[in-house]
């Protein structure tokens, strides 16, 4: 399924804060998510944005890595392991 056709779902405020948080600390975090070939991926990174586009929300990476929040599979860990 591609990106752009995956079911919208709503995420918990809970996810929004930590993502503001990791990002204005410039906290590196392991994010694992689904990419658009249906593969887990997991990634260590600093959130460098978030936003909303065209009605989706997406965070994208200090390396540049785009990823839709919806795709999120686990919560944010810092990258020592410790949840943000």
């Amino acid at each position: 399924m591609s990106e752009p056709d995956r079911e919208y779902i709503p995420l918990d405020c809970s996810l929004h804060d930590l993502i503001e948080q990791a990002a204005t600390l410039k906290r590196a975090v392991r994010l694992v998510y689904v990419d658009s070939n249906d593969q887990n991926v997991e990634l260590n990174d600093q959130i460098r944005d978030w936003y909303v586009r065209d009605g989706v929300e997406y965070l994208e990476t200090r390396s540049g890595v785009r990823i839709r929040l919806a795709a999120l599979v686990d919560e944010l860990a810092s990258a020592n392991g410790a949840h943000v």
